[in-house]
């Protein structure tokens, strides 16, 4: 029995390892995956400025790792480019089958100028959402207390995307956790929570819940951002809030646009 027993043990730790081994091989595509999007996020040169356009920083992490095995595409990240208080602009960096899909966001309503790999001038020329005021939440008194209400307020809303051949309404989950934290005390941003609403963890509304204090007024405001090409809704009990029209024509004046890049056979 002991012969038996032995041989079992040793092939159990045979399946083991060959168990981590493999788990080891898929961290390492894992991590030279990020490493190709932190690349392509950071060859996107973004300036802004009202006065004088100046190159924004893009923020050393990903805001958030994504994928959707229903939307054939495994790996994604959303970045940031951040000078203080909220992010300029976001872009995300998405790897398909034989394409790397972008999408730029604007955040900002100062002057952006970007231009991509392919040679188009991304210049947002309207302002990226209309915030809109959240009249019945009341201030917190602390810091803790806002960042908590933020999170309340998120909750608050439905949002959904009108996807397929007959544009069927899906509604979102929103990923509890804000992707980014902010504030600027200079403009009287006291706080601001970023949130996305995903199908799965693919992101595809990004929601914004500012507190605001100056010039003696005080309270909270939100704004909604496309993270999809698809028809966008936000909705606060029965009242829509917020749409985006399905995105049809790529307009790089507009501050949500979309573009891809062919794989190359030395990523494969």
């Amino acid at each position: 029995m002991r012969s038996v027993t032995h041989l079992v043990l040793i092939a159990m730790s045979y399946c083991v390892a060959q168990s981590l081994s493999a788990d080891d091989g898929a961290e390492k595509v894992r991590q030279a995956r990020l490493q190709e999007m932190r690349r392509r996020a950071a060859e996107l040169k973004l300036e802004a400025g009202e006065v004088k356009m100046q190159l924004m920083k893009l923020h050393d992490e990903p805001l958030l790792r994504f994928d959707d095995p229903t939307r054939a595409f495994a790996d994604g990240t959303l970045w940031a480019w951040v000078e203080r208080g909220r992010p300029h602009a976001l872009v995300s960096v998405e790897r398909y089958e034989k394409v790397w899909a972008y999408e730029l966001i604007s955040l900002s309503t100062e002057p952006l100028s970007l231009k991509t790999p392919l040679g188009q001038i991304w210049q947002p020329s309207e302002a990226p959402f209309a915030e809109k005021s959240l009249p019945e939440a009341k201030l917190g008194a602390s810091a803790n207390a806002r960042r908590q209400q933020a999170r309340q307020l998120a909750r608050d809303f439905e949002m959904a995307e009108y996807v397929g051949p007959d544009d069927a309404r899906t509604v979102l989950r929103l990923i509890p956790r804000p992707i980014y934290e902010y504030g600027d005390d200079k403009s009287g941003l006291l706080h601001g929570s970023m949130f996305v609403f995903a199908n799965g963890t693919n992101p595809e509304v990004l929601l914004l819940v500012e507190a605001t204090k100056a010039d003696g007024a005080e309270g909270w405001r939100f704004g909604c951002a496309p993270l999809s090409t698809a028809r966008l809704e936000a909705k606060l009990g029965d009242r829509v809030q917020w749409e985006s029209a399905k995105l049809v024509k790529y307009d790089f004046r507009r501050p949500y646009v979309a573009f891809g890049m062919p794989m190359v056979v030395e990523e494969e």
